[in-house]
């Protein structure tokens, strides 16, 4: 039987001169993605090829930052 493991990426919208940006809540997941993709900001299309590229193991919340 397969044991599978579910990640959680969390992310915020920061608004940047009239641009919402979607930002890693944590760096280390940004690290990965910048390192991934060359990009610092996720964005609706990532965000979804990532969970199909997984089948479903990370999934996304958005999140007030504090």
């Amino acid at each position: 039987m397969e044991t599978r493991h579910s990640i959680i990426i969390k992310y915020y919208v920061q608004n940047i001169y009239g641009v919402k940006r979607e930002k890693f809540l944590d760096k280390a997941q940004e690290d990965v993605f910048v390192k991934l993709t060359g990009r610092k900001t996720l964005d609706s299309i990532s965000r979804e090829l990532l969970r199909d590229l997984t089948g479903g193991a990370i999934s996304f919340e958005q999140v007030i930052p504090v």
